[in-house]
């Protein structure tokens, strides 16, 4: 069970909406943590709760008794920390007199997934974005991201390396796909790949390794009339930003940051690379109440072929005639190998200055796996997707029934793989499949069966007939509602393939 809004309420009252570790005004970004986590018995109770920013509950969470090493906060110190916190509250020494002298500033880190987004704010489209700031800070990571997103060809996800009638022509080409979805990349794909981005001509340049860049996967695209074709899956480049917001009553100016330095060597470099020292940069950046500027940190090369849009949070969305943007909170435990590359800005603390007082301020480490991401995107839907049991693993064929409409059925003869012992027929969308009939030769397997999101359809297959499949599918939204429903069809698929199907690879 989780706590009482009673309990609650009485944590974030006693608190003042403070986070009990950073002591930062979080207001609604802040959650009621378990001291002693609730599956290794922690009671639901004040005593055993703590408020904690989204940020350091990250930081507090799943300590290991049995294996205390690194630096998780243990449950004896969370309780000793969260006690100090409500005693210096106590004593006043956080009181208001004293909070309304200092200037209340709120900060977070920003992944920006859509290099068109980043070109739009720069251009200063500033409603485009789905959410508030006021300005840009121009520094030396600006000027590098700028470059990146007015190149006509920066986005570096996809490369079509060449397209084929039937699957069998692919396979004299790449024979090793006969039984996988993919493999590595390797620098004879490079090779193939005409390269229009400056960017992605400047990765394979670099002293990055081709085989940690990318996968290359075969596809069956049944759209525009079906086709066999083989891509290149590369990681994309992701923009960081940190948000520096003024919720104060009185303006406030940054007069400095202190940044990690020891620019990393190479163009590309691991994000968890160490950086011991760090530099002093004079700044002079105004901001009035209710003001908040964005300021250039870091660009990204994220995991291969995994979206790592949120699910947890959202705290903000915005719908443009056939776009959505949306940002929310990402909390992620897996283990997911991110790079830098290029220039980087990234702040250890600043100083803030009112009239002729300063105070320094710490910001939280940059943690990708732990951040707001913000992203873009078309708001396609996908048709039902066919798979084949060959061999003793699962193999994606395609989707089925893409010219299909409730008022016309589409006839979709699939043929079967060599080994194909069983097929499925899944649907993944926020849409509903009728599958009006399944044939294998002249027998009818199924009929009128209707297949909504998360559902499929299993049958066993004997020789090497085609698969007729009749139907149609219709969706129920012509847009999404909220955060969850709105998620690219790649990703819904590649998720679906890996947490049941066990398809390792996309």
């Amino acid at each position: 069970m989780p706590f009482s809004p009673s309990v609650k309420e009485a944590v974030l009252v006693k608190s003042w909406r403070r986070c009990a570790l950073c002591g930062c005004y979080k207001g609604v970004n802040v959650e009621v943590h378990h001291i002693v986590q609730e599956a290794v018995g922690g009671p639901n109770t004040e005593e055993n709760a703590i408020c904690l920013c989204f940020d350091c509950h990250a930081g507090a969470g799943h300590y290991n008794p049995k294996h205390p090493r690194g630096t998780k906060f243990s449950p004896e110190e969370l309780r000793r920390q969260r006690d100090e916190f409500y005693k210096a509250i106590e004593d006043s020494r956080l009181s208001l007199s004293v909070k309304d002298q200092f200037p209340e500033c709120y900060t977070r880190y920003l992944v920006v997934m859509s290099p068109e987004l980043v070109e739009r704010m720069f251009k200063k489209r500033i409603g485009e974005a789905p959410f508030k700031y006021t300005y840009i800070y121009k520094n030396r990571v600006y000027d590098f991201v700028d470059a990146i997103v007015s190149d006509e060809f920066c986005h570096v996800g996809f490369k079509n390396l060449g397209e084929y009638g039937s699957e069998d022509a692919l396979l004299v080409d790449y024979p090793e796909l006969r039984n996988s979805d993919s493999r590595r990349l390797t620098r004879q794909d490079v090779g193939k790949m005409t390269i229009e981005s400056k960017l992605l001509m400047k990765i394979v340049n670099s002293n990055f390794d081709v085989e940690s860049f990318g996968l290359v996967r075969k596809v069956w695209d049944g759209c525009g009339g079906g086709q066999w074709f083989v891509e290149a899956i590369c990681r994309r480049p992701y923009f960081v930003f940190l948000q520096i917001e003024n919720r104060s009553n009185f303006s406030f100016c940054i007069d400095r940051f202190r940044i990690e330095g020891s620019r990393p060597s190479g163009f590309v470099w691991p994000l968890d690379e160490e950086r011991v020292d760090s530099e002093i940069t004079e700044e002079h950046i105004m901001l009035a109440p209710g003001e908040s500027v964005l300021v250039p940190t870091a660009c990204l090369l994220g995991p291969v072929g995994y979206d790592p849009l949120s699910l947890d949070y959202e705290v903000g969305a915005l719908e443009e005639g056939c776009e959505y943007s949306s940002v929310g909170y990402r909390y992620d435990d897996s283990e997911r190998d991110y790079y830098g590359f290029g220039h980087f800005f990234i702040p250890r603390e600043m100083s803030l200055k009112v009239n002729n007082n300063s105070e320094l301020f710490a910001f939280h480490k940059f943690d990708p796996k732990r951040c707001y991401v913000v992203d873009m995107q078309w708001m396609c839907g996908s048709c039902p997707h066919v798979y084949f049991f060959v061999h003793g693993y699962w193999v994606y064929y395609g989707e089925i029934l893409q010219n299909s409409s409730p008022s016309c059925s589409e006839n979709c003869l699939v043929r079967v793989p060599l080994g194909a012992t069983k097929c499925r027929i899944v649907e993944l969308e926020n849409e509903i499949c009728f599958v009006k009939s399944v044939r294998i030769g002249a027998c009818c397997l199924f009929q009128n069966v209707f297949l909504r999101k998360g559902d499929a359809l299993e049958f066993e297959i004997t020789g090497l007939s085609n698969v007729e499949i009749v139907g149609y599918y219709d969706a129920l939204l012509a847009r999404p509602l909220d955060y969850r429903m709105r998620r690219s069809k790649d990703s819904l698929r590649i998720a679906y393939q890996k947490n049941t199907l066990c398809i390792l690879s996309t």
